[in-house]
């Protein structure tokens, strides 16, 4: 069983709480307006015995009944069988009940994503700079915002609206994390001025505020100065200090980069699940009681072990996914998500640092593309 929604979705196993569901019928939705809310609130699954994705249609990968009628709520499908390979019509599809009967959507419980903007290192030019957006409803937690102004064009991409972006937390002040947050503010300053945007948080380390604070008086206009500490507020963190953000639960604490004061976090999400988040720099055993049994352990992989002598990664601080798989299976880590890498292997990166991680880490082993989701 897998999930799907109309935007990249990775595959992370098994939904939890699918009541009444039957993975030998599938019904679309309606595409309504009036659904629109719903649509976005509900995950909308298939079942992957019968169906894959491929663009925006499923495609019948075995034979799979069909419905002879449908609920209001539903497109009316033909009864019968539908053919390997044939797709049913675009739209989003739930599961129903095995039977030719008025069919209603499944009970579903609201989750968690991980929205990635971007996945590469420092001089990638082939996808974006690191960075995510952890959404709890319809909030959304930023991490990072990349080296620039494409940090914009991803987040339309993403379909992420910054209206709902009121929190930001900056691991630290490297170009390529660094600079994106001060488009994201002269943006969010512009829309606060005009009424169109309630506030931005940032939190960070007191370096990384004094960078922002100093690029901004740099860079933008005085009267988009004059919201910074008012629609622009900066909450400076210390290592160990909790905080709330986008209504999630979350500690800070210091990486202990060998390069520059840098931060991490853990958060909590709704139903108990942790998020730890290690920065860009390999493991430090000094954060083991933030990192210890995390359910999903985020942590860079700037190149494949193979690749070593090539990319040179101990000389710049980083590890390799290997490296990244030992740490997280001594830190009994449930999921594995790795980050900021190189670029040069895009069409495989998945598949290569997956199958080098594997062979260390017991758990799932994720590593995303730019713009790709992952439900928590």
């Amino acid at each position: 069983m897998a999930e799907w929604f109309k935007a990249p979705v990775l595959k992370t196993g098994i939904p939890q709480g699918i009541e009444g569901s039957n993975p030998s019928l599938s019904v679309g939705f309606d595409d309504s307006a009036a659904k629109a809310a719903e649509l976005e609130r509900h995950k909308l699954l298939y079942a992957a015995s019968g169906f894959e994705r491929r663009s925006d249609v499923l495609v019948c990968v075995g034979q799979v009944r069909k419905a002879k009628t449908a609920s209001p709520d539903c497109r009316k499908i033909p009864s019968g069988i539908l053919p390997e390979g044939e797709s049913l019509p675009p739209g989003n599809f739930c599961y129903a009940n095995g039977k030719d009967e008025e069919l209603k959507p499944p009970k579903i419980p609201m989750s968690n994503k991980l929205i990635f903007l971007g996945t590469g290192n420092a001089l990638v030019t082939r996808c974006y700079n690191t960075c995510f957006a952890l959404q709890n409803g319809n909030e959304y937690f930023l991490t990072d915002a990349g080296g620039g102004n494409g940090i914009l064009a991803q987040l339309e991409k993403a379909q992420i609206p910054l209206v709902n972006i009121h929190s930001l937390f900056l691991t630290h002040g490297h170009t390529d994390h660094i600079l994106g947050v001060v488009w994201l503010i002269r943006l969010a300053a512009s829309l606060f001025v005009r009424g169109k945007h309630t506030g931005l948080t940032i939190y960070c380390h007191e370096e990384c505020e004094k960078k922002l604070r100093l690029f901004c008086q740099m860079t933008l206009t005085l009267k988009l100065q004059s919201v910074l500490d008012n629609g622009i507020k900066f909450i400076c963190l210390q290592d160990g200090e909790s905080f709330h953000a986008a209504g999630l639960a979350c500690t800070s604490f210091d990486i202990h980069s060998t390069k520059t004061k840098q931060f991490g976090y853990r958060a909590v999400l709704p139903d108990g699940q942790t998020v730890v988040c290690l920065g860009d720099e390999p493991y430090n055993p000094a954060c083991q009681r933030y990192a210890q049994n995390a359910d999903w352990l985020l942590t860079e992989a700037f190149c494949l072990y193979a690749e070593r002598n090539e990319f040179n990664p101990y000389e710049k601080h980083h590890s390799t996914a290997l490296d990244a798989a030992r740490n997280a299976r001594a830190l009994n880590a449930k999921h594995l998500i790795l980050y900021h890498t190189q670029d040069n292997c895009l069409a495989q990166r998945k598949r290569l640092y997956t199958a080098e991680a594997k062979r260390i880490f017991p758990g799932p082993v994720l590593v995303p593309d730019d713009l790709e989701t992952i439900i928590l």
